[in-house]
């Protein structure tokens, strides 16, 4: 089914702010004085809005987990950043069983100089009552988080343990104090986990993406399904002849696993925005369905919608020339698209939505705004109808500043040792309009260069070059340079791109 797509422009109208909140519609746009982020939205039990992500207006050197709690006509109720000596990156926040939250993302803050799992519970305030870490030999990227019952927290993402991404899964106990199981998928295939749910009866589903085993495809979609104690129930691959990458993923009310994505388009060259219908029960693919438009697309988050049938899902499109918007879709119980809205911002140059919630007749949206030519981003949060629309426009800027910064203890619950990296790269951070330079060790030569971002998808490759350029729309952020060189060894760097 074809997805009717209105082009709205973001502008400034009144507001008032005495209206029910259902018949509310709003556009508003958060920023400091630097680069700020969104990663996760969600509506808490006691009816406000967190949002959590990254920063680097608040510490002079390096990022900083944020987090934001608001009132549900955005207005800001506090501002928190979490920081210690190195980078702190937010991914996924929960609102936990016993009313407080729990968020999780990476750190780089020990002696190895590579990303661990790092988990902050705190109160409905934002003060921090305990701080976890974990990592595996070399880098790990963490994803997301669920909680299976009181206490018990399973995060999932992927490590570079064999030099290649591998799927993580890692459970921890708090009443324990424990990290009772860490699972590691077979580096082979190149899983990543990239979004996990539950249903009714603790079992999880982790959604992502791997090479095929049985056809050794580039890619395909992949979903598997664990009991609570990460035993694996059945796993399922899905997809076209190419690329796959999942964004998100949800149980519908009828019960489906409903995940989205994107699709490579091999005939017109651009990925597609991408949805796939799994059974529960039997782990099989029911339905897949792309949208194929002259517009490159990723959706990066879905939800259950009122309707037992549908889901709404939330990403990115981009439009060859121009630039990346913010795009929101419905689709029926076989994935097809109903409708859609891709949205713009007369400031900022890009923006991509990144987490969704439904509250009675609306949604929330939750992205990022990139302001090339303001040199600074922010992250948005719009509120719609039922149907992504804005029926009533309000665009506001709204200035972040920190009520507190709150340090991060060191310590570290397990970690193996890594072996000190010869390979350097410059500059980094790096703006987009500069050429990177890769210096192996003496003897050595390049052989291959791939950016990677911290989801394991990967951006660029570059062959027998140690001077590369990045494509012009690489998003703002943090990523990983693999580097293979002539002796087969291969290389793992960070770097921050603005």
């Amino acid at each position: 089914m074809k997805l009717f797509l209105n082009i709205l422009l973001l502008f400034a109208v009144s507001f008032c702010f005495g209206q029910n909140i259902d018949d509310t519609t709003f556009i508003k746009i958060y920023s400091g004085e630097d680069y700020d982020y969104a990663e996760d939205l969600i509506l808490t039990s006691d009816s406000h809005l967190l949002v959590v992500g990254s920063s680097s207006s608040f510490s002079e050197n390096n990022s900083s987990i944020l987090l934001v709690k608001m009132d549900l006509f955005g207005n800001v109720i506090w501002v928190n950043t979490y920081s210690g000596d190195g980078v702190a990156e937010g991914s996924a926040i929960i609102e936990c069983e016993d009313g407080n939250y729990l968020m999780t993302g990476i750190s780089d803050d020990n002696e190895h100089n590579d990303y661990d799992l790092i988990a902050l519970k705190t109160d409905t305030a934002g003060n921090l009552i305990w701080t976890k870490r974990y990592g595996m030999n070399g880098w790990d990227v963490i994803n997301d988080v669920v909680e299976t019952d009181s206490g018990n927290y399973v995060f999932c993402g992927q490590s570079y343990y064999y030099n290649s991404p591998a799927g993580w899964l890692v459970s921890y106990n708090e009443l324990t104090d424990n990290f009772d199981q860490s699972l590691l998928i077979e580096p082979d295939y190149e899983t990543v986990f990239n979004a996990l749910t539950k249903d009714t009866n603790n079992n999880i589903y982790v959604a992502g993406s791997s090479i095929n085993p049985s056809l050794q495809k580039d890619r395909d979609v992949f979903l598997q399904k664990y009991t609570y104690s990460l035993d694996s129930i059945w796993s399922v691959y899905g997809g076209r002849a190419l690329e796959e990458a999942t964004g998100g993923v949800t149980i519908r009310k009828d019960g489906n696993v409903v995940l989205v994505g994107k699709s490579y388009n091999q005939y017109e060259e651009e990925n597609d925005p991408a949805i796939f219908i799994v059974d529960s029960a039997s782990g099989q693919l029911n339905f897949a369905n792309y949208y194929s438009v002259t517009l490159i697309g990723m959706l990066n988050d879905v939800i259950a919608t009122a309707d037992s049938h549908k889901t709404a899902a939330i990403g990115t499109s981009y439009n060859s020339g121009t630039k990346y918007d913010a795009l929101f879709v419905t689709s029926n119980e076989y994935g097809q698209f109903v409708n859609g809205t891709i949205r713009t911002s007369p400031e900022f140059d890009d923006e991509s939505s990144k987490a969704i919630v439904r509250i009675n007749n609306g949604y929330y949206l939750c992205g990022n705004s990139f302001g090339w030519s303001v040199n600074y981003s922010g992250f948005f949060l719009i509120k719609t109808d039922s149907i992504g629309e804005l029926s009533s426009l309000s665009y506001e800027n709204i200035d972040l500043d920190t009520s507190s910064t709150i340090t991060l203890p060191l310590s570290i619950e397990q970690h193996t040792t890594v072996v000190n990296d010869e390979l350097s790269i410059h500059p980094n951070p790096l703006n987009r309009e500069q050429a990177l330079t890769v210096t192996p060790p003496a003897g050595e030569i390049v052989a291959l260069v791939e950016l990677y971002n911290l989801k394991g998808q990967l951006i660029s490759q570059h062959s027998n070059q140690k001077t590369i350029s990045f494509p012009e729309q690489t998003p703002t952020g943090i990523y990983i340079v693999k580097t293979t060189l002539s002796d087969g060894s291969i290389h793992r760097n960070k770097l921050v791109v603005r």
